[in-house]
């Protein structure tokens, strides 16, 4: 914390001024951000692309006092933005985003940052997380019961079976 308090000089009749309002200034503390993976899916609509979900999580900073802060996800060599989000105040945000095969190979662990800055401020930090592509999941299945119905209303007992052990993974980040 520093007070400040004005005085102004008038060069021509070198008078000095000193403003009745004091100044006083806080030093805030550097945010601290964490990147985190929520989920990992394969799409079922096109095996050349997966789904992630991360959360971002921001403590201190006093981005509330500023407008927020930003960010930005980036993953590769260059680094490539993948997702950006402006001015959010609060203390976490999840966001989903789509990412080709190139962005995100089939069992290969890839490292994604995130950029957290406050708003109006040059204050910034980083944080990263590894996020490895499952497999598809591949089973076979067939109707084993039709479902019936009485008076047009189904009866619910359909059934379908999976007749072979599935493969693959389920999209979820890895137990530690």
């Amino acid at each position: 914390m520093a007070d400040y308090r004005i005085t102004l000089f008038d060069k021509d009749t070198k008078c000095t001024y000193t403003l009745t309002d004091d100044y006083r200034m806080y030093k805030t503390q550097k945010p601290r951000a964490n990147l985190v993976l929520v989920q990992t899916c394969n799409s079922t609509q096109s095996p050349t692309s997966a789904t992630v979900t991360f959360r971002v999580e921001v403590d201190g900073g006093d981005y509330s006092q500023y407008g927020g802060y930003n960010y930005k996800i980036t993953t590769g060599s260059p680094a490539t933005t993948v997702l950006a989000k402006t001015a959010i105040n609060a203390p976490s945000d999840e966001a989903e985003v789509t990412l080709t095969a190139a962005q995100l190979p089939v069992g290969t662990p890839t490292q994604f940052d995130v950029e957290v800055e406050v708003v109006g401020t040059s204050c910034k930090v980083t944080s990263s997380t590894m996020v490895t592509r499952p497999n598809s999941i591949t089973a076979n299945t067939t109707k084993t019961h039709p479902m019936t119905y009485c008076d047009r209303m189904p009866n619910n007992d359909g059934e379908i079976t999976v007749t072979s052990n599935p493969t693959g993974r389920l999209g979820r980040p890895l137990p530690l």
